[in-house]
This record gives structure tokens, C-alpha cells and sequence, in this order.
């Protein structure tokens, strides 16, 4: 997985590429808690990411409710690739991720 924080102030963009699976899991812990360090927004966009597995999807509902509870914000850009949409449609996470138009319980849909 490569990643690239940019911004800074008010609002981080984390931008991930390839593939987010259990192999990168720490490193894509590491990158989160980086960017809340850095600012109370974090955008999260996913539309380079080439593979995804469940563990990506429970990090990231994961990072949600500890960034709420520093009372900080992360959330998904809609431009999220296919696979990440589909793998998330098909295990349940596009709801819990907020990322079907519905307000989940772990985000709520990213605005650019």
C-alpha cells in the first residue's frame, strides 16, 4: 500500500493506493493516527485502492470511533474505487461506513 497525506489546518486528505488488506494493516493504522495528529479532519480517499480485505474495513470503522471520541472526524471521499465499493457493498460495510446515503455506525459519507 502507498499513501500520501496532504493538506494541513483544518482538514487532512489521505490518499491510499493499492492494496489495503491485512499485510499493510499496521502501517494503515499508522497513517490514520498520523494524519488525526496533524489535524480534526481526515479525508479518506480510496480511489487508487486495487485490493481490500475486511481487515482495511474494520480498521477504518475502527478509526471512526476513536477519532469521534478525540472529538476529531474521519470520513470516505465518494470517489472510492469499484473493488473497495464492491467488497464493501458485499460484506455489509457499505452501511456500516455510511457509504450507501444512509448514515451508518461508523461514518458518515466524506464531502470534498
Amino acid at each position: 500500500m502507498r499513501f500520501e497525506l496532504s493538506g494541513s489546518g483544518d482538514a487532512i486528505i489521505l490518499r491510499l493506493e493499492g492494496e489495503c488488506t491485512l499485510e499493510s494493516a499496521i502501517e494503515l493504522q499508522a497513517v490514520l493516527t498520523q494524519g488525526l495528529d496533524k489535524s480534526d479532519k481526515v479525508l479518506v480517499d480510496l480511489e487508487k485502492v486495487s485490493e481490500v480485505d475486511i481487515s482495511c474495513l474494520q480498521l477504518l470503522c475502527s478509526a471512526l470511533r476513536t477519532s469521534a471520541k478525540m472529538g476529531k472526524q474521519i470520513a470516505i471521499a465518494p470517489n472510492m474505487s469499484d473493488r473497495f465499493a464492491r467488497f464493501a457493498k458485499d460484506t455489509g460495510y457499505m452501511y456500516a461506513l455510511g457509504l450507501d446515503g444512509i448514515a451508518g455506525d461508523c461514518f458518515q459519507k466524506g464531502r470534498q
